[in-house]
C-alpha cells in the first residue's frame, strides 16, 4: 500500500471522527471522495478499492449520522427553507417527469436519482454549517480538493492531453475538460476571500500555493465556457470588492492575468477562446456546432414544452431526431446547462430551477448589504465572491451542460447557509459586552475625575 493511500485513510478516518462533533468536518469526508475518490487514482486502487467500493456512499452516511447526532441549533432562515422547498419541488416535477415522459428512461432514471441526492446533500449542507468556522471549513476543503488535482496534473502529469485538451477522469461528476474546468472555477474566488479577507496566515499560503496548480489545469482544460467564467469573475470582484481591499484586489487580478499569460503558452489555447467572437464564416466548426445544437434544442423545446427526461437532449432517440440535419452519427450533448435542464425536465422545471438559484442570490444580495451596514469587510468580500462564483458558472454553461452537475448543489447551499455570517459568534459575544464593559468603566472613571476636578 502506498504512503499517499495511508494519508488518505488516515485523514477520512481522522475527520470522521471530528465530524462527531462537528458535522461541517463530515463535508469534508464526503468532498474528499469527491477530489480523491480512491478508486479513480493509482494510490487507491489496490487495497483502498479492496475495502470497499463505496466510499462516497460511507461518506455519505457519516455526514449523515454526524448531522442526526448533533442536533440543529441554528435555526434555518426564511430563504434557507424556501430554498430546500423549491429543491424538493424540483426533484418532484423530474419524478413526475420521468415516469410521463422519459424518452431514454435508463438515462433519465440515472439522473432523477442523482437529483434526489443532490437535494438531501443540500438539506446535509445546510444544517451542518452552523458558523463562519465551519463555512470556512467547506470553503477550505473545496479549495484544498481542487489544489490537489492541480498538483498531480502539473507535477505528476496525471490524465492525458488529448487534441489539445486536457482529459482527466478522476471526478465522478467531472470527467472531462469542460466539466473538470467548470467545477475548478469555484476556487478562484475563494483563493480571493483567503488571501484578502481572512487573518489567518495558513488560509493564505494555501491559498498562494494552490492558486497557480488550479489555474494551469483550467488553462489545460482549454474550455470556452470556463475562460469566459474566468474573465467575469475577475470582473466581479474587481468592481464590487469592498472599498478598503480594492487596491489589493486589482493587485492579485493583475498577478492573475500574468500569470494567465505566462501559462497560456500554447497557441491553441488562444486560438480557442478568440474563435468564440467570430462570425459565422471564421467559427471554429466546434463552436458552429454548438450554435446549431442549441437551436435544435429550442425547436425541440417547443414541441416537448414539459420535458423528455434527463439529458434526453440530445442522449435519446428522440432528441436525436433533431440532429439529423448535422450529420453526428452518435448521442450528443446540447453543450449548454440551461437548454439541458429545460430539454429534460421541461419550462416548468427549468422554471424551479431558476427559483432555486434566486433563492441563493437574494440571500447573497442580504448578506452584502447587512455587511455594509455592520462594515464587516470579511463577510462583505464573501458575498461577493459568492455572487462572483454564480456569476462564472451561469456564464460557462452557455458552453458546457453543466448546471445539473453535483458542484451548483454546493454553490447553492454555500449561499443559502451564508446566513451564518449575519449570526453573532459566542466569542463575538464576548468580546463585544467585554468592549461595553470597559467602555462603561471608561465613563465611571471620567465622571469620578470630573466630580474631584470640581470639588
Amino acid at each position: 500500500m502506498s504512503s499517499t493511500a495511508i494519508v488518505w485513510l488516515l485523514l477520512f478516518l481522522g475527520l470522521s471522527f471530528k465530524a462527531l462533533s462537528r458535522p461541517a468536518f463530515g463535508i469534508s469526508v464526503y468532498l474528499m471522495t469527491v477530489f480523491a475518490l480512491p478508486t479513480a487514482w493509482w494510490w487507491g486502487k489496490d487495497f483502498l478499492s479492496s475495502l470497499t467500493q463505496r466510499w462516497s456512499l460511507v461518506a455519505s452516511l457519516i455526514l449523515l449520522v454526524a448531522v442526526f447526532i448533533r442536533s440543529m441549533r441554528r435555526p434555518l432562515s426564511g430563504l434557507e427553507k424556501t430554498g430546500t422547498f423549491v429543491v424538493a419541488l424540483y426533484v418532484l416535477n423530474a419524478l413526475v417527469v420521468h415516469f410521463g415522459f422519459a424518452a431514454n428512461p435508463p438515462l433519465s432514471l440515472e439522473n432523477l436519482i442523482l437529483l434526489a441526492k443532490q437535494g438531501l446533500l443540500l438539506l446535509l449542507v445546510l444544517l451542518a454549517i452552523q458558523n463562519r468556522k465551519d463555512f470556512g471549513i467547506v470553503l477550505k476543503t473545496i479549495f484544498i480538493g481542487s489544489a490537489y488535482i492541480g498538483y498531480e496534473v502539473v507535477i505528476n502529469d496525471a490524465g492525458a492531453m488529448v487534441r489539445g485538451r486536457l482529459e482527466l477522469n478522476v471526478v465522478p461528476d467531472a470527467n472531462d475538460s469542460n466539466m473538470l474546468s467548470a467545477l475548478l472555477l469555484l476556487c478562484f474566488p475563494i483563493a480571493g476571500y483567503l488571501l484578502l479577507a481572512t487573518r489567518s496566515r495558513m488560509d493564505k499560503v494555501f491559498a498562494i500555493l494552490g492558486t497557480p496548480f488550479i489555474l494551469d489545469t483550467v488553462l489545460r482544460c482549454n474550455s470556452r465556457g470556463a475562460f469566459l467564467g474566468l474573465i467575469a469573475m475577475g470582473i466581479w470582484i474587481l468592481v464590487f470588492s469592498p472599498a478598503k481591499i480594492r487596491r489589493q484586489s486589482l493587485l492579485l487580478l493583475s498577478l492573475g492575468l500574468m500569470a494567465v499569460l505566462y501559462l497560456a503558452k500554447d497557441e491553441k489555447i488562444w486560438t480557442r477562446f478568440f474563435t468564440t467572437f467570430e462570425d459565422e464564416s471564421t467559427r471554429d466548426a466546434s463552436a458552429a456546432s454548438r450554435i446549431d445544437f442549441w437551436k435544435q434544442a429550442l425547436v425541440m423545446l417547443s414541441e416537448h414544452p414539459l420535458g423528455a427526461g434527463g439529458e434526453a437532449a440530445f442522449k435519446s432517440d428522440l432528441g436525436f431526431a433533431y440532429l439529423a440535419n448535422l450529420n453526428q452519427p452518435n448521442f450528443r450533448a446540447v453543450h449548454n446547462g440551461y437548454l439541458d435542464i429545460a430539454c429534460g425536465w421541461g419550462f416548468q422545471g427549468f422554471c424551479l430551477y431558476v427559483g432555486v438559484a434566486l433563492c441563493s442570490w437574494l440571500q447573497v444580495a442580504r448578506l452584502r448589504r447587512w455587511a455594509k451596514r455592520q462594515e464587516d469587510t470579511e463577510a462583505l468580500m464573501m458575498a461577493v465572491c459568492l455572487q462572483a462564483m454564480i456569476v462564472g458558472q451561469l456564464l460557462a454553461t452557455m458552453f458546457i451542460s453543466s448546471l445539473d452537475n453535483e458542484w451548483m448543489t454546493w454553490l447553492f447551499a454555500l449561499c443559502l447557509a451564508s446566513e451564518v455570517f449575519m449570526k453573532m459568534e459566542p466569542q463575538d459575544a464576548e468580546e463585544e459586552s467585554t468592549e461595553e464593559l470597559e467602555d462603561e468603566e471608561d465613563y465611571i472613571d471620567a465622571q469620578l475625575e470630573e466630580s474631584l476636578a470640581i470639588r
